[in-house]
């Protein structure tokens, strides 16, 4: 989506060269990454079972299977933000052409890059209260898609995607280190590898099915749905003791 208004002030051969231009620099930065070096014991198990360790690791750590569990049933709702139902809900209910599908999803990349950099520059702050941090996060998620949905206005709907995507950013660095520091060494890659998929099947399903309804009932019903599983999840975090006093 970012590339969209990209495109549209540059031509398609000089996006096309900036986006080379970018991978190569991309390339060059991860060159320069080094990391600490883990030694993690050689294992004889059988990928069935490796995959089986894994799963135990996830469901058997409450912190990390409490996280899971939110981020599968905001991977649910998140099926919104995905380019064909945000392109949808701009033509049919913003009343918009397509480049403001491009706007909106490049403000809420900018939104997004800022609640990063707010991370890294409280990031002691932030870990003091990470329960809090998902809990504020969550609300103001929740909050913004209704008003998102129900939002008619062009600018209105910039400025949401702003808001939406700032605490979520935040939201999602403080879930990532509370994983990393919950799970061990040797059982990280297995329980991460476990929780992507899960969160690709689920996100495949929901599209099918949501597909079929916005084509059925049109797609406000869909972002009204949405609206409603965050709302659901924050009451959740809000009533959750493990997640009110978690630290990152």
């Amino acid at each position: 989506m970012v590339g969209i208004p990209v495109v549209k002030y540059l031509n398609y051969n000089k996006a096309l060269i900036l986006a080379m231009l970018l991978l190569v620099l991309c390339f060059i930065l991860m060159e320069k990454i080094r990391l600490n070096e883990i030694k993690i014991p050689t294992s004889k198990a059988t990928y069935f079972q490796t995959i089986k360790s894994g799963w135990h690791a996830l469901i058997n750590n409450d912190v990390v299977k409490t996280i899971t569990l939110l981020d599968l049933s905001e991977t649910i709702a998140n099926v919104i933000w995905s380019q064909t139902f945000l392109l949808t809900f701009t033509v049919t209910i913003l009343n918009l052409d397509e480049k403001w599908w491009g706007y909106q999803g490049s403000i809420y990349f900018i939104g997004s890059i800022i609640g990063g950099i707010i991370s890294v520059r409280f990031a002691e702050n932030i870990a003091r209260y990470g329960g809090k941090i998902i809990f504020v996060s969550s609300l103001s998620v929740a909050l913004f898609t209704w008003l998102y949905t129900y939002n008619g206005v062009a600018l209105v709907a910039l400025a949401l995607n702003f808001l939406i995507g700032f605490p979520y950013q935040i939201r999602d660095i403080v879930e990532q280190s509370l994983l990393q520091e919950s799970v061990t060494n040797d059982s990280m890659g297995r329980v991460f590898a476990i929780r992507q998929f899960l969160t690709i099947l689920l996100s495949m399903l929901t599209i099918l099915l949501a597909s079929s309804l916005a084509e059925r009932f049109g797609v406000r019903l869909i972002y009204i749905f949405a609206a409603v599983i965050y709302s659901m999840t924050t009451i959740w975090i809000a009533k959750s003791k493990l997640i009110k006093n978690l630290r990152a």
